[in-house]
C-alpha cells in the first residue's frame, strides 16, 4: 500500500469521501493497488491482503453492516456504512474524481522515473526518442515530432519524427519561425492545444497536402532552458477523443526535462567533438615526427642535402 505520491495524498481524498459519504470506511481498489481510510481499517485490510488476497477481503467487506459498492474504469470504489441519504449516483461521480487524480498521479510518477532515464542520456536522438515513446504511451497520440530551433536562420527542423509519414519530415523539411502552429509556439514560447486545426487561423496546411497526412488535432508546447527557446515539442491526432488540458500540461512537464536534457547533450556532443579533433590533431603531430625522425636517419637525405647546399654554393 504505497502512501508516497507525486502530486496527491490518496488518504487525504479518501478522507474527504469518508466525511461527505458519511463512511466509517472507504476502499479504492485498482489493480492491485489498494487505498483505504481510516489507517485502523487500513491495516486489517493489508493483513488480510497479505494472507488471503482478494478472498479474504471480500469476505471482510461482506461482514460489514452495509456497504455500498461503485465500479469504475480502472477498479472499484466501496463505501462502508455510507449516509442512507447519498444516492448512488453522486458516490459514482465521486469515485470517478477520485479514479481521474490518481491516474493523474500516476502519470507524473511515470514521467519523474523517465526523467531520470532522460536526463542521464546524453546522446541526442536516443534521448528525443525516449521522449516521444513516452509521450505517446501517456498521451495515445498517432504521431510525435521534436524540432529544433536554428536561431541564425531562424528556422525550426524536424531532429526527430515518429509515426505515419514520419519520414516524410525527418532530414529535409523547415519551418520559418512563425509559420503554422509550431512556428508560432516557436516565436512566442506559449503552448498550443487545439481539438480542430482546420478552425485556428495559425494553422498551415502546405505540409499535409505535401506529404499526404491529415492533421486533426495537436498539442505544440516550447522546449526552453533557461529561457531561450531550443526547439517545440508536437503530439498530433489523439487515438481517442480529444486532447485534454490534462495532456497539455503533461507535455509541458516533458518539454521542461527535455530542454535540460538536449543542453547538457549538445555540451556533450561538442566536448566529444573536441576529443576527437585532438586526436586527430596529436595523430598528424606524431605522423610529422615520424616523417622528419625518419628524414634525419637516413644518409642519403644528409647527403642529397649536403650536394644541394654545395651546388648553390659553386652555382
Amino acid at each position: 500500500m504505497e502512501k508516497h505520491f507525486s502530486l496527491i495524498k490518496i488518504g487525504d481524498k479518501l478522507e474527504s469521501l469518508a466525511r461527505f459519504s458519511g463512511s466509517s470506511g472507504i476502499v479504492f481498489q485498482s489493480g492491485e493497488q489498494i487505498y483505504v481510510f481510516p489507517e485502523e481499517l487500513e491495516g486489517t485490510i493489508k493483513e488480510l491482503v497479505e494472507s488471503g488476497g482478494e478472498i479474504s477481503l471480500s469476505s471482510f467487506l461482506e461482514n460489514q453492516a452495509n456497504i455500498k459498492t461503485i465500479p469504475l474504469r480502472s477498479g472499484k470504489l466501496i463505501y462502508i456504512d455510507p449516509f442512507t441519504s447519498v444516492d448512488e449516483h453522486t458516490l459514482k461521480f465521486l469515485g470517478e474524481e477520485l479514479e481521474k487524480e490518481i491516474q493523474l498521479t500516476y502519470i507524473f510518477d511515470s514521467i519523474s522515473q523517465a526523467s531520470v532515464a532522460i536526463s542521464s542520456n546524453l546522446n541526442l536522438r536516443p534521448l528525443l526518442n525516449k521522449v516521444m515513446s513516452l509521450s505517446e504511451e501517456i498521451l495515445n497520440n498517432e504521431v510525435s515530432a521534436v524540432m529544433l530551433l536554428d536561431p541564425v536562420k531562424k528556422e525550426l527542423y524536424w531532429e526527430i519524427s515518429r509515426g505515419e509519414k514520419s519520414e516524410f519530415f525527418e532530414g529535409r523539411q523547415t519551418l520559418p519561425v512563425g509559420q503554422g502552429i509550431a512556428g508560432y509556439v516557436a516565436q512566442t514560447g506559449e503552448a498550443v492545444l487545439i481539438n480542430d486545426v482546420n478552425k485556428d487561423p495559425r494553422w498551415d496546411g502546405s505540409y499535409d497536402e505535401t506529404s499526404g497526412f491529415r492533421t486533426r488535432s495537436m498539442i505544440c508546447v516550447p522546449v526552453k532552458f533557461h529561457g531561450n527557446i531550443l526547439g517545440v515539442i508536437e503530439v498530433i491526432n489523439k487515438k481517442q477523443g480529444e486532447f485534454t488540458s490534462r495532456d497539455l500540461r503533461i507535455l509541458e512537464v516533458l518539454a521542461v526535462q527535455t530542454g535540460a536534457s538536449i543542453e547538457n547533450a549538445k555540451i556533450h556532443g561538442k566536448l566529444e567533438q573536441a576529443y576527437e579533433d585532438l586526436k586527430l590533431l596529436d595523430k598528424a603531430k606524431e605522423r610529422v615526427i615520424n616523417h622528419l625522425s625518419h628524414e634525419l636517419k637516413t644518409p642519403l637525405a644528409l647527403i642529397s642535402g649536403v650536394f644541394s647546399r654545395v651546388s648553390r654554393e659553386l652555382g
